[in-house]
Formats: C-alpha cells, sequence, structure tokens
C-alpha cells in the first residue's frame, strides 16, 4: 500500500513534475526534515532522504459505535455507551462520578491490555481496576470498519479473581490478537 503522507504525496508530485528552478526540489524536501535541514540545503549541503515509505499495512478507518462495560472500575452492572461511528470529533460528556472515565480506561484496557495511567500509581490504585460489588469484569467494543454497517466486535473478559494482565480477548467471537487486524502501529 503506498503511503500517503503529505511528504510522500509532495516527493511523488516533484518526482513526475521537475520545478524549473534548480535546487527547488531540495529545498521544499528538506523543509519536511525541519529548519536544521533546510538550513544546511540552502548552505549548499544534501539534503537528507526521506524516510522510508512504510509498507505495511495500515488499517481501514475504523469507528468505535458502542462500548458496554461491565464490573470495571466504578461501573458495577453493564452499561451502554453508543455513538455515532462517523469521523470527526466525538465528546462525552457528563457530570463527575457519571463513568466518563471508566469508560475511557475500558476502550484503552479493551484495545491494548493495559491502561498507561495505572502503571505509575501506587499498588492500590492499579489493584482496584475490578469493581468490587459484580462479578467478573467485561469489555465489549463494536465498531464500524470505514463507518459501514458490519460491525466488528471486540470482547475482553477476566476470570472471577483473575489479575488484570489476565484476560481473554476476542474478536468477532473467535481468540485473536488485535496485530492480526493491523492495528498495532495505530494502537
Amino acid at each position: 500500500m503506498a503511503d500517503l503522507t503529505l511528504q510522500h504525496l509532495v516527493a511523488a508530485g516533484l518526482a513526475e513534475t521537475p520545478p524549473t528552478v534548480e535546487g527547488a526540489t531540495a529545498l521544499v524536501l528538506s523543509a519536511f526534515q525541519g529548519p536544521d535541514a533546510l538550513r544546511a540545503t540552502l548552505d549548499g549541503h544534501e539534503p537528507t532522504p526521506a524516510p522510508a515509505q512504510d509498507t505495511t499495512q495500515a488499517p481501514t478507518a475504523t469507528y468505535l459505535a458502542a462500548i458496554e462495560v461491565e464490573g470495571f472500575r466504578g461501573i458495577g452492572p453493564p452499561v451502554a455507551l453508543t455513538l455515532e461511528p462517523s469521523p470527526g470529533l466525538t465528546l462525552v460528556v457528563g457530570r463527575n462520578g457519571s463513568g466518563k472515565s471508566s469508560f475511557a480506561e475500558a476502550l484503552e484496557m479493551l484495545l491494548t491490555g493495559s491502561n498507561r495511567r495505572w502503571t505509575e500509581r501506587a499498588k492500590v490504585w492499579q489493584d482496584g481496576w475490578r469493581n468490587l460489588h459484580h462479578g467478573p469484569p467485561r469489555i465489549t467494543g463494536r465498531f464500524r470498519p470505514d463507518g459501514g454497517r458490519t460491525v466488528m466486535t471486540i470482547e475482553r473478559r477476566w476470570a472471577h479473581e483473575a489479575d488484570v494482565a489476565v484476560s481473554t480477548l476476542t474478536v468477532d467471537g473467535k481468540l485473536r490478537d488485535l496485530e492480526e487486524n493491523g492495528w498495532s502501529r495505530a494502537l
């Protein structure tokens, strides 16, 4: 798959239709490398070549349509947050204690299997991931690749007394790793 970053699109355009002014291509491409590279090119030095194109296949644009959380942080019985699966910025607003952070942390846990905010906290904070007043934790996300009608369901479950690091991840009901979907770089 071609790399469609601005730098590579501009480089391809300059290669296809070279500028008539000598050195213009080098100046434009060095500007992508930053002010020091541009200054060096203006001083007559050869520009640093552009980084190699990324040949890993990027995942299609995927939008979160819903997340359901149970037994995780401040959430006990199953609670669902339904969103409009489309491009753009989605805001989740609500009063203090309404579960916004629990949903955000649940989504991170669902997709990565960990939570960065907890790793720098005291052990008591790290151990408080499970809702003590409810059964085994479960996080389910429903995603729409390219915002279409197809739904991909990702679910992470823990056994009743399991440690946070010991969970089962399924994608559309099958034991899988998110790397198989090409998501590791994005995450």
